[in-house]
């Protein structure tokens, strides 16, 4: 016959082989922080911060991570976004992308030859089917989508134009 958990919190349960422990201080900390209490969410926010690192150890680089994201959104105006922010789980926009020397080339060959063909992003030139393939098979190889190499050829494009436009200007 199966052993049926005991209703009674306050005592030590065993179910199925795991042991449950009960702490009153704890349990009221984390009620408190579910009612949605703003200060009982700050005092679950610091005892979690100060749990982080047992007393008297240097903290290793993740306990440290987590007692500063749990203090600084203790003592934040808004103690979940900045918790979020903290923690490294919410990244606001996209590494740029780091491009070798042949990568760049291409970009740049292709702004080039997009010159040539009198495209800008702004203008109702459309770009060739030879360009717009290799723009993508570029965008492809550098994992940037191909708006976003779009804005970069753009602004190639442009500068071609004002270079080519200094120098015939210099030239007179």
């Amino acid at each position: 016959m199966p052993k049926e958990k005991s209703n009674n919190p306050r005592k030590l349960k065993s179910a199925r082989g795991n042991l449950y422990f009960y702490a009153p201080d704890e349990s009221a900390l984390i009620a408190g922080a579910r009612s949605g209490s703003l200060s009982a969410r700050r005092r679950l926010l610091e005892e979690i911060a100060k749990q982080a690192v047992p007393a008297g150890d240097i903290p290793r680089p993740i306990q440290e991570l987590v007692q500063k994201a749990f203090y600084s959104a203790a003592h934040s105006k808004d103690p979940a976004a900045v918790l979020v922010k903290e923690l490294g789980l919410k990244v606001s926009g996209r590494p740029s992308a780091q491009l070798t020397t042949e990568q760049d080339s291409a970009i740049f060959s292709l702004a080039c030859d997009l010159h040539g063909e009198n495209w800008r992003r702004g203008r109702k030139v459309r770009m060739s089917k030879a360009n717009s393939e290799r723009r993508n098979a570029l965008a492809c190889s550098v994992a940037i989508s191909p708006q976003a190499l779009d804005k970069k050829l753009d602004a190639l494009v442009e500068a071609i134009e004002r270079d080519l436009e200094w120098r015939r200007q210099e030239a007179e």
